[in-house]
């Protein structure tokens, strides 16, 4: 049966890897935020393949680190839209200016943690580009 699966997840491994990067392909530059929550999905579900089918096929260390790392960037990318919109909630019903002047404070702190967060998905993206091709 072991090697039965072996092709199996080598195939499987390569058309979703395949599929993820041609969907990060369409994001240009910008990395909107329901595109980047629906890429750490898809990343999601290609790390959970790639444990699960770690003990039948070269070490994929390197790969599920990476993908680790951008699941983590994307996560806290949603947190920031999260939070944005909670501000929004928030501040429909609150009158006091500090609360005003505070919120808005820590939406101009998270603006600059997403420009962060977005360099770093960048050069991140890139690296998973490489060792996909390598790991094919």
């Amino acid at each position: 049966m072991e090697k039965n699966i072996i092709p199996f997840a080598e195939n499987f491994l390569k058309s979703y890897t395949n599929e993820i990067i041609l969907y990060g392909s369409t994001i240009g530059s910008v990395l909107e935020d329901e595109q980047a929550h629906k890429l750490r999905i898809k990343l999601k579900k290609l790390r959970y393949a790639t444990e699960l089918f770690s003990a039948y096929l070269q070490k994929k260390d390197t790969l599920t680190n990476t993908l680790k790392e951008l699941q983590d960037i994307l996560g806290k990318l949603h947190d920031i839209y999260v939070t944005k919109e909670l501000h929004k909630v928030f501040l429909q019903s609150q009158k006091n200016k500090k609360l005003f002047t505070f919120t808005k404070q820590l939406e101009a702190e998270n603006t600059k943690r997403k420009k962060k967060l977005k360099e770093a998905f960048f050069l991140k993206w890139k690296e998973f580009r490489k060792i996909a091709q390598q790991v094919d």
